[in-house]
């Protein structure tokens, strides 16, 4: 599998993970925050660093540095928003600060960085 491959399967895998996080707390399923809050940005994070990559056809570590600012940049800009946000920026840049979702980020754009190095033998 090329590195082209591999970067539109964690971008599509990114997305089927963000849709079904994003579903899961539409639906208040238990636990909708963690999931919805979290694997959710983890998702968004990992999308970055596929698109990034598949874009600019950047190296790993380049992808991972783009990503990380780009997701650190977004949680950032939260703590200046105001109190009440539309949805759609809610969806697509948050609605609050949370250290927690920094955490969830990098999990994501390690996890990404892990299946772009990944090569089958």
């Amino acid at each position: 599998m090329t590195r082209r491959q591999r970067l539109a399967v964690i971008g599509a895998a990114a997305l089927a993970l963000g849709a079904a996080s994003w579903a899961w707390g539409r639906l208040a399923w238990p636990a909708r925050t963690l999931v919805r809050g979290h694997l959710g940005d983890a998702a968004a994070a990992a999308l970055v660093y596929a698109v990034v990559g598949l874009v600019t056809g950047a190296s790993r570590k380049t992808c991972v540095a783009v990503a990380v600012i780009v997701a650190v940049a977004i949680e950032v800009a939260q703590r200046h928003a105001p109190a009440e946000v539309s949805a759609a920026r809610a969806l697509t840049l948050g609605a609050r600060f949370d250290p927690w979702d920094l955490v969830a980020y990098a999990g994501g754009v390690a996890v990404a960085a892990a299946c772009d190095r990944a090569r089958r033998r």
